[in-house]
């Protein structure tokens, strides 16, 4: 497995990630990265967004565990907090995600608030992740 690559690479990542996510990204204004089987599947992709002077948004979505293992979560963390020196990374998930709700909680995310319609048809869970809180930096 290909721990890391950025979507530059392969923009195809790029495209499966907007299709699950239902959404678009400008390539200019955000970070791309995926984790990679030896065929060069996606096993998951992460997507760091608005950035603010200590913090950004960060996306994932995940199709396969192996995508998300201990070395993975590693670089995935050490990008935010430790290349670009942010103090927090904020995720929302869809009220009804409980899965991804407890994905996220199981990394170390706390929830911080619900967002009232937040999306077209329902809420939405903010989580947070502090540099000082995260786990998977060594």
């Amino acid at each position: 497995m290909r721990v890391l690559c950025d979507f530059k690479q392969n923009p195809r990542y790029r495209d499966e990630m907007e299709a699950i996510l239902q959404t678009s990204y400008s390539s200019l204004a955000h970070t791309w990265i995926a984790s990679v089987d030896e065929d060069g599947n996606m096993l998951a992709g992460m997507i760091y967004s608005h950035f603010q002077e200590k913090s950004c948004n960060m996306s994932v979505v995940v199709k396969d565990p192996r995508g998300v293992q201990r070395h993975v979560l590693e670089k995935i963390f050490a990008y935010p907090f430790l290349q670009c020196g942010l103090r927090r990374v904020t995720g929302v998930i869809r009220e009804s995600n409980q899965r991804s709700l407890n994905f996220a909680l199981a990394l170390g995310y706390t929830v911080e608030a619900k967002l009232k319609h937040w999306y077209a048809d329902e809420d939405g869970v903010q989580v947070v992740m502090l540099r000082e809180d995260c786990k998977w930096l060594r």
